[in-house]
């Protein structure tokens, strides 16, 4: 089915030169295995096919000449880049050796704040889920119901109805929620799921792109002017430092 997908999308529909059109595949983690709580979540090989698949039908550019050469019209039919979001770790660890293997370049837009030891509130709603020991969490008081834990499909229903109720509030009530699930849950939870700051160089020293993806990864358009300006340019100094 990819390997069709990836033929029709040929030079008719991706022509080069001064009518092209830039091909992008966003990612966010390559789990190692497939995680039975994150059934949608990409893993190693399903990205190993993606990238066999990219780098025999597409041109795989770095997205910095891409955006060059789509401007002075030079881009190459079937153009495309490769994006990963946020800085976890695995694609470091597990994306880096398959994007290698194929010779596909990447960038990797970092969520600064999260580098060594951080960890962003989805992924502390997930492994609070994940590590309970309880049977089930009494989110009542924020709305959320209570949440029976006991089978996989309970946990996963109890992360979507966490992440319903935390990612619109504003940052400093969304970490107060989560905190909470995380402490009436009793686990424990990792603070190794994003990348450290030594993992930037590989993937410099590896050929790959760094880009700015804000320092808290709020959403923009819902927080003021001068905060949105401020997480954009800390995020870039941060990472120019």
């Amino acid at each position: 089915m990819l390997a069709a997908l990836t033929r029709l999308v040929g030079s008719r529909l991706a022509p080069g030169g001064g009518n092209a059109r830039l091909s992008i595949l966003m990612y966010h983690r390559v789990l190692t295995d497939p995680d039975p709580l994150l059934p949608g979540q990409m893993h190693a090989a399903l990205f190993d096919t993606h990238m066999q698949a990219l780098r025999t039908h597409f041109n795989c550019l770095p997205l910095g000449e891409a955006v060059t050469r789509l401007r002075n019209g030079t881009l190459p039919p079937r153009a495309a880049c490769v994006t990963f979001d946020d800085g976890y770790r695995d694609n470091v660890e597990v994306a880096l050796p398959i994007l290698r293997k194929h010779r596909v370049p990447a960038i990797f837009f970092i969520a600064t704040g999260y580098l060594d030891g951080g960890r962003m509130f989805n992924d502390t709603v997930i492994e609070a889920i994940r590590g309970a020991n309880v049977p089930e969490l009494d989110l009542t008081d924020f709305k959320a119901g209570v949440l029976a834990l006991n089978t996989v499909e309970q946990r996963r229903a109890a992360i979507s109805a966490c992440l319903r109720v935390a990612k619109y509030r504003n940052p400093e009530k969304r970490l107060d929620f989560v905190a909470e699930v995380a402490q009436r849950s009793g686990a424990r939870l990792p603070d190794d799921l994003m990348m450290d700051s030594a993992q930037l160089e590989i993937l410099l020293n590896a050929g790959m792109e760094i880009g700015a993806h804000t320092v808290h990864h709020p959403i923009l358009l819902r927080i003021a002017d001068d905060e949105a300006r401020k997480e954009i340019v800390d995020s870039k100094r941060q990472l120019k430092s």
